[in-house]
């Protein structure tokens, strides 16, 4: 398969992973109480953090096992998802697995 046919397998789910993803911020955001000098000096009264950073996301095309794989070859050469995480890339990684072609179960 070529990349942009496996990317365009993928995008269909992207509106899922997006749902997802929205489903899941608040395990993504941390909330807490100011301190007494915020709230007199700033008018805080809560402090609202967000744990950015870019997501990797990887889908398997029909689950079979209840496996996670990164791949670490690629027999075209090109960079492997192993070596662009180990190389600092990406803070989250969202894993799929589809069943008949829909987005079946996932991890992040």
């Amino acid at each position: 398969m070529t990349y942009q046919s496996d990317r365009s397998w993928s995008n269909q789910f992207m509106p899922d992973v997006v749902r997802i993803l929205k489903d899941n911020a608040r395990y993504l955001i941390d909330i807490k109480v100011a301190d007494e000098d915020k709230d007199i000096h700033e008018a805080t009264d809560l402090n609202l953090t967000i744990n950015t950073g870019d997501i990797a996301i990887r889908i398997l095309r029909e689950k079979k096992y209840d496996t996670f794989t990164i791949r670490s070859y690629r027999s075209s050469g090109s960079k492997t998802e192993l070596q662009k995480l180990k190389e600092g890339y990406c803070r989250w990684y969202f894993f799929g697995w589809c069943k008949n072609n829909v987005l079946d179960d996932w991890i992040i």
